[in-house]
């Protein structure tokens, strides 16, 4: 069964940055969605968003589901490849966190590394699919830290995995069927340090696509926005 789907999305700088270091993708002809996440600086960050961006922006779905995930997953690894020889020329740090998201038929096909995540709202109840690559959901498995603790907690910026800082690169994925009425929102981690997880669910439950996105930034520019937020939501119709 095929479904149709629209999504929209924004990306705010924030208040205390000056430069926009994360980046996103709708490719809604290939039913493909990112949101990138920048790290080391504007300079440094917004290129390597940026250029996995424009990388996977430039992929075409000519084959099955299977081909084009992992013509995503060589990408992503060549432009892993990239940022870390960019990184030695200049001696600096060339990374950055990705979520990425592929619809075919009924099926949802999702990839990450870092902690930019994907969420999905189904019936009325809004699930985290990724897990956060960060020192703090270490300790949340190892249960020294809550869910509300680590969002805010020292150890939720240091990233175990990101794109651009190891050369054996690991990315990880998941997959599920499709229902129409999903609602699915790919975002960086500047939304999720400021918005508790019942409050993007009460709006993304209460608010139609493009109100929750205002809603949803205005709610982290309110409780700080310390961090540049980018969030994309995309409903999924019959």
């Amino acid at each position: 069964m095929n479904f149709n789907f629209i999504s929209s999305s924004v990306s705010h700088v924030g208040h205390v940055r000056h430069h926009n270091e994360d980046a996103f993708l709708e490719k809604q002809e290939a039913g493909l969605w990112a949101v990138a996440d920048g790290m080391g600086g504007h300079e440094a960050g917004g290129f390597a968003s940026q250029l996995i961006i424009d990388t996977l922006d430039k992929l075409e779905k000519r084959h099955a589901t299977e081909s084009f995930i992992e013509a995503i997953k060589s990408a992503l690894y060549s432009v892993n490849t990239h940022l870390i020889q960019l990184g030695e020329k200049h001696d600096r740090i060339n990374g950055s966190t990705a979520v990425v998201m592929l619809i075919n038929g009924n099926q949802c096909d999702y990839l990450w590394a870092g902690d930019s995540r994907l969420y999905r709202l189904r019936n009325n109840e809004l699930v985290q699919l990724t897990r956060d690559h960060s020192q703090a959901e270490i300790y949340v498995e190892l249960g020294m830290l809550t869910r509300e603790e680590a969002n805010q907690h020292v150890s939720a910026n240091l990233l175990t995995r990101c794109i651009g800082t190891d050369d054996d690169l690991q990315l990880e994925s998941g997959s599920c069927e499709i229902q129409h009425g999903d609602r699915y929102l790919l975002s960086s981690d500047g939304l999720d340090k400021h918005v508790a997880h019942k409050d993007i669910e009460r709006t993304m439950i209460g608010h139609n696509r493009d109100e929750a996105l205002n809603q949803l930034i205005g709610m982290t520019l309110d409780n700080g926005g310390t961090d540049n937020v980018t969030v994309t939501i995309v409903d999924i119709m019959g």
